[in-house]
């Protein structure tokens, strides 16, 4: 793990720097604290814990286990107090500086390192080491298809940057032979678990595009999915899904919609003002269905927490009804949840765990029911 942790950092400071703070930054930056996850390193955190103080309690786990370690492990690093828990390692860095892209100011990485597979990529808040403010936002991939991702984030919100109505990161800088891209940082708290109205009026503010799709091509889509060898589903459920396909008959017209394609609450802050600020947007499509986003948001936190009910909330849900409604599509609803669930199952090309699909394998049994 210590091998995988120092190319990690070396990714992220230069070597070349110098500034009149270098030694400063030689005693502050001597060494990282690793938090382990389920796969490996989660976090790589300055020893100085006051370089985190303002980034990581933003972070939030959503299940009662998950919150209660995280208050002991943050207590214990914030009082220096980590050698009582095991999980901490200690890694030497001989890193020196690391500066804001587009000034002289030095900042210390504060680096969470995201989950293995061939989109891994490791997500620093960059803060700044005299203010210990948060400033930017820098994305490493550290896996081959990562940066893919990373670029499209990067178009998505300089296409954002013309729409004033949406509170959405702004792109700084990106470094196509480092891998790397910079983005500025929003404050805010993560949004809980529930949906409410401000979710549906951020939603509904999303660019629509003229131009619309019919049931009839998005099918066409997802048979061509089903036609392709790349399905790696047994005999038994390629035969159910083809089934359900085809059981999809509706002479209808959908309107298209910017689709955030990971809205859930750890990507959504609220700003003291209670506007929604979103993140994460490497995800996104420009001509997506309209309901998607709210499908992936109850149907990934059910999944991951459990404490959900998808079926309930899509269904019978006061606020989904006045998304649809804004859409003239709500007799569509059925359809539209199912297309999102047959897609995420299909696609090969989104970053769709085994275990996702296999849930909204079992949940989309339950919808064709209704």
């Amino acid at each position: 793990m210590e091998l995988k942790v120092q190319a990690i950092l070396q990714r992220f400071f230069s070597l070349r720097d110098t500034d009149v703070h270098k030694r400063h930054f030689e005693k502050l930056l001597c060494d990282y604290l690793i938090i382990p996850g389920k796969n490996g390193p989660r976090w790589l955190v300055p020893s100085n814990p006051k370089f985190s103080i303002n980034v990581l309690p933003v972070w939030k786990p959503y299940s009662i286990s998950s919150k209660i370690k995280w208050f002991l492990i943050l207590m214990l690093y914030f009082l220096r107090l980590n050698y009582f828990l095991p999980i901490f390692k200690k890694i030497q860095s001989n890193s020196i500086l690391l500066k804001h892209p587009n000034s002289d100011r030095g900042v210390v990485p504060v680096i969470y390192i995201g989950t293995p597979g061939k989109q891994q990529k490791a997500v620093a808040t960059l803060v700044d080491y005299i203010s210990l403010k948060p400033l930017a936002v820098m994305k490493v991939a550290l896996q081959n298809d990562a940066f893919s991702s990373i670029l499209k984030e990067a178009e998505t919100l300089n296409k954002l940057s013309l729409i004033s109505s949406l509170n959405v990161p702004k792109l700084i800088k990106i470094d196509y032979e480092g891998r790397q891209t910079w983005q500025t940082y929003l404050q805010g708290s993560l949004s809980g678990k529930r949906l409410l109205k401000r979710h549906i009026d951020w939603l509904l503010k999303l660019p629509k595009p003229s131009n619309k799709t019919t049931v009839a091509e998005y099918k066409q889509k997802l048979i061509f999915f089903l036609d392709s060898d790349d399905i790696c589903i047994t005999t038994g459920k390629k035969k159910k899904l083809w089934s359900i396909v085809n059981n999809i008959n509706i002479d209808a017209y959908i309107p298209l919609t910017l689709v955030h394609g990971d809205f859930a609450p750890w990507n959504i802050k609220f700003h003291s003002n209670k506007e929604l600020v979103v993140i994460d947007w490497e995800d996104a499509e420009f001509g997506g269905l309209p309901l998607w986003d709210l499908c992936h948001y109850f149907f990934i936190q059910e999944h991951l927490l459990g404490s959900i009910n998808s079926i309930k909330n899509l269904f019978s849900n006061s606020l989904i009804d006045t998304y649809v409604d804004s859409f003239n599509v709500g007799e569509l609803k059925k359809c539209l949840v199912m297309f999102y669930m047959l897609e995420m199952i299909l696609d090969h090309d989104k970053n769709v765990t085994t275990d996702y699909k296999e849930f909204l394998y079992n949940k989309m049994l339950l919808v064709e029911k209704r």
